[in-house]
């Protein structure tokens, strides 16, 4: 499906109005090494960028509620790309995959909405000036898919290398082949990869500015200060997987927390900082506040 040129235009007018310095560079094809993107998370606000899931592999699904092919494309993905991988614990070398939903169409806000209800969209960010379309686009076909490579040190890609840009939908068993395909750097990803960025704090214990302190003397089984107990799969220090007896799969990362995705909920959940004894989420689809 062909972009409505009277949408591409408006998108592209009101970029220029509020950046009329703004220069369209030429989008980033397969096997190019792309720039970072920095967009709003839909339902938070807080920004989401590409290199907060370095050491992943990143589905980009460029979507509008106008878009027929969307309606099969999007939710196809959000089931058998990114529920997929979580469940097999990441790609066939141990890597965990993102989908990344960017709406492109910046009015009708409530048809956008009920998209995202119906396709059951996970992570949504905005794109209403084209600033991430005009970085991959590049003959006006949506939905547009590109999947880029997070792992630093991958003996099979480069780090931020695109593995796929190009209109249309081929299936999730296609996409799965590029997303297989990233092999894990020599040694594996454990430990040091993991923590990396976190600060030693002696004993075991590690921290990040953005979670917390927590012990890694028994990981991937680690005890966090606030949360207790939990079981750690995740690759980078700026997102982490975890499970907890009480409530399951969590996800989160630094641009997201204190915002948890439950897998088991299938909804958002914010913890509340500091509260223990017992500790407090709520659900975002129900508002309803649960300790644990």
């Amino acid at each position: 499906m062909k972009l409505d040129p009277r949408r591409t235009l408006s998108v592209f007018l009101l970029a220029l109005a509020l950046f009329p310095c703004l220069s369209v560079a030429q989008p980033f094809p397969t096997g190019s090494i792309t720039d970072d993107l920095t967009l709003l998370n839909r339902r938070t606000g807080q920004p989401v960028s590409l290199s907060d899931f370095a050491g992943h592999v990143i589905v980009l699904d460029f979507f509008a509620f106008w878009c027929a092919p969307c309606a099969f494309s999007s939710p196809d993905i959000e089931q058998n790309i990114q529920r997929f991988f979580i469940d097999s614990g990441g790609n066939a070398n141990g890597i965990p995959v993102q989908v990344i939903a960017v709406n492109i169409e910046p009015e009708d806000a409530a048809s956008t909405d009920d998209f995202i209800t119906k396709t059951e969209l996970e992570l949504v960010v905005d794109d209403p000036v084209a600033v991430g379309w005009n970085q991959y686009n590049q003959v006006d076909g949506i939905p547009l898919f590109v999947i880029i490579n997070g792992v630093a040190g991958s003996p099979s890609h480069e780090q931020w290398e695109v593995l796929h840009n190009q209109p249309g939908y081929p299936g999730a068993f296609v996409f799965r082949q590029f997303i297989d395909s990233v092999e894990a750097p020599t040694g594996g990803m454990g430990e040091e990869y993991f923590w990396a960025d976190s600060e030693d704090l002696g004993d075991g214990w590690r921290g990040l500015e953005w979670f917390g302190s927590f012990n890694i003397l028994a990981a991937p089984w680690i005890y966090h200060n606030e949360h207790g107990w939990m079981f750690n799969q995740s690759v980078d220090s700026a997102s982490i997987w975890f499970w907890t007896s009480d409530l399951g799969w969590f996800w989160t990362g630094e641009a997201a927390y204190s915002w948890l995705f439950s897998v088991d909920k299938d909804s958002w959940m914010w913890y509340q900082p500091g509260s223990k004894d017992p500790r407090w989420i709520q659900i975002w689809n129900t508002q309803e506040w649960i300790p644990y």
